[in-house]
């Protein structure tokens, strides 16, 4: 009896140092998958085209709406602060 009490808490010992084992492979193949993701699919940082107030200005236009082309990846954090006669604003993201 003692030793199938022994036996099980080995066997429930190795599993757990299996799960253990798989958990630390799932996380660095996330990580992994994650830097592809920022080296590949996200347009490069160098190439960021920024929407400055001046450029957000000139994109408004008589009926109060602006149209944000793609060519733009970031806007800027003040883009539009000093606008007041906004209403609507298209993302063209084709």
């Amino acid at each position: 009896m003692l030793w199938r009490v022994k036996n099980n808490i080995k066997v429930r010992k190795r599993i757990l140092e299996a799960m253990r084992r798989l958990r630390t492979a799932v996380t660095s193949l996330k990580q992994t998958i994650f830097s592809l993701l920022l080296l590949f699919v996200m347009p490069p940082i160098s190439n960021a085209e920024v929407l400055t107030a001046d450029i957000a200005q000139s994109l408004i236009d008589e009926n109060s709406q602006a149209e944000i082309l793609n060519t733009f990846t970031t806007i800027g954090l003040s883009a539009f602060s000093a606008v007041i006669s906004l209403i609507v604003i298209f993302l063209n993201i084709h």
